[in-house]
């Protein structure tokens, strides 16, 4: 339509020339603009090898070599690089679905529909799920039950756990932890969900045994002495106050407060700043030794076959877990729902609505038609955004989701 508009459009009216030379040299020209989907499209490989011999040229390049302190190299003396004669470059790998070679599953092991497969060990359970092609293996463990002791004056207790076991672990600092991660191709992040919480990271697939090691690592040697745990204290401090500012977040999070509470569920990740302040070490280092006594989950999923996945997770296998202390991530039941409404002034030009609904657990096969629900209500499409904003210009963010945990759920309006 846009075409049709513009070739019937007198030159002085779109401003544009319509000498070809004109909009060759012009690449904003509308008639250009227009075609460079479909051009984009029509490109072949043959002229990607084209530009690629015209403009990367070896001795064009500039280039900047970020080193170690007193690390030498052949390269700051003689730039550019010379070719190796007669090198041929590698031939691209094919992404392959088909089963590949590799370890076999030990006995025990169960296979699910989508290729995942998992094995329940005495004292940790491992699942492992190949997807082949990208020369990547990501791996994580994760701890039940952290969480689930949080309440108003411990909520962000497991989050400054978690980031401060980062800040130094068998016996390298924080520095030293973060090199070793960078040595692997990677970079350890932390994870304090509601249900689950862990450390994970992804590294090319020759790394993956180690990867393991450096989280088995971090999750049992974790220093957590106080001058490090201070100013991790202070960081997350400072992250907590400024969800107080998102007008989304904040809102929604007052709505689950509200619905749940001083129940684990109603309490955000990283606390509040009040009672991060009053948090003590040794709070952290009992929630470092019950970490210890959980029966956690490692997971691991990437470019290795099943096999050669669950071995590389072997670190992991001996946590020292114990059955005795199996009581401590009981699941508890339901949590308690409280309707109701609350209210905050804030010093803003905007106002906010957060609703909150109760919803089944996770497990619940009514989820499916939640999620199904969500879609229909949020987006640009959906029918809580045409109801609102486009036609009674009441709002200008709107969405619906569902929010399903272990033991209950709610489905959040906005």
């Amino acid at each position: 339509r846009a075409e049709n508009i513009l070739a019937n459009m007198p030159t002085s009216a779109t401003g544009i020339d319509t000498d070809p030379s004109e909009t060759l040299q012009n690449p904003f020209a509308a008639q250009d603009f227009l075609g460079f989907i479909p051009r984009t499209l029509a490109v072949t490989a043959e002229q990607v090898r084209s530009v690629a011999d015209r403009y990367l040229g070896r001795d064009g390049v500039c280039a900047v070599l970020y080193l170690q302190p007193e690390q030498p190299t052949e390269l700051e003396g003689r730039w550019p690089p010379l070719a190796s004669v007669g090198e041929a470059p590698p031939a691209p790998r094919p992404i392959d679905d088909a089963p590949v070679a590799g370890r076999a599953l030990p006995s025990g092991a169960t296979a699910y529909a989508g290729d995942v497969t998992h094995l329940a060990l005495p004292r940790v359970d491992l699942l492992v799920r190949p997807k082949r092609g990208a020369g990547l293996v990501s791996l994580g463990i994760y701890a039940p039950g952290l969480r689930g002791g949080e309440g108003p004056e411990t909520a962000g207790l497991t989050t400054l756990l978690l980031r401060g076991a980062l800040r130094g672990a068998g016996g390298l600092a924080a520095s030293e932890l973060a090199f070793a991660a960078e040595t692997l191709g990677g970079a350890v992040g932390s994870v304090a969900g509601t249900d689950v919480s862990g450390w994970a990271m992804t590294v090319p697939a020759a790394s993956a045994g180690r990867a393991a090691s450096l989280l088995r690592t971090i999750a049992l040697e974790p220093a957590l002495n106080e001058e490090e745990l201070q100013r991790e204290r202070l960081l997350q401090a400072d992250a907590a106050a400024r969800v107080r500012d998102d007008m989304f977040r904040y809102p929604v999070q007052r709505a689950l407060n509200q619905a749940f509470g001083a129940d684990p569920y109603g309490q955000h990740q990283l606390g509040v700043p009040e009672t991060l302040a009053r948090m003590s070490g040794d709070a952290v280092r009992a929630a470092a030794r019950r970490l210890r006594l959980s029966r956690p989950v490692a997971v691991a999923v990437g470019d290795l076959s099943a096999g050669d996945l669950l071995d590389c997770l072997a670190p992991l296998v001996d946590w020292p877990s114990s059955t005795e202390a199996s009581d401590i991530f009981t699941v508890a039941g339901p949590p308690r729902w409280i309707p109701g409404c609350g209210s905050e002034r804030r010093e803003k030009a905007q106002t906010a609505l957060g609703l909150a609904f109760p919803a089944p657990a996770a497990a619940s096969a009514d989820r499916f038609t939640l999620e199904v629900m969500g879609a229909l209500l949020s987006g640009l499409a959906g029918r809580l955004f045409e109801a609102l904003r486009e036609r009674r210009s009441l709002a200008y963010t709107v969405s619906a989701l569902p929010w399903l945990k272990r033991r209950g759920g709610a489905v959040l309006a906005y």
